[in-house]
This record gives C-alpha cells, sequence and structure tokens, in this order.
C-alpha cells in the first residue's frame, strides 16, 4: 500500500529544456527560479507552479492560434 502524504506532485518537465529570452523553458513553460525551486517546494507551491507554466503554455498557444506568431518571432 502506497501512503498518500508520501507521493509527491511530479515534475512536469519533459526533457525538452530550452530557456528563451524570459529565461522560460519551451518544453514546460516554468520560468528558471520555478525550476531551481521545485526539488524542495512543497506540494502547494508545485500545484502553483504548475497553475503558472500553464497559463503560460495557454498564452502561447493563444498567440501561435492567432497567427501572430511566426519563425521569425521564435
Amino acid at each position: 500500500m502506497v501512503r498518500i502524504d508520501a507521493v509527491r506532485v511530479a515534475s512536469p518537465c519533459v526533457s525538452l529544456c530550452i530557456l528563451n529570452e524570459n529565461s522560460v523553458c519551451s518544453g514546460c513553460f516554468r520560468s528558471i527560479d520555478e525550476i531551481r525551486a521545485w526539488s524542495e517546494a512543497d506540494d502547494k507551491t508545485r500545484y502553483f507552479i504548475i497553475a503558472a507554466a500553464r497559463q503560460r503554455q495557454s498564452l502561447c498557444v493563444s498567440v501561435i492560434n492567432e497567427g501572430v506568431f511566426d519563425e521569425t518571432t521564435a
């Protein structure tokens, strides 16, 4: 049996670690500060980090879908 309190929130890392000009990872959309803090963060903080990363990802997808993004802005 697995203890519920022993299970940690999994890292959103997808092993595509490329930081953009804003120091945000192009793979998981976490900031460099969030990546550094991850290993010591409690689960509540990890959920906030994931939520912030998902917001960044959604914004990026919205920009791409609106046709604002092209190869010159990558």
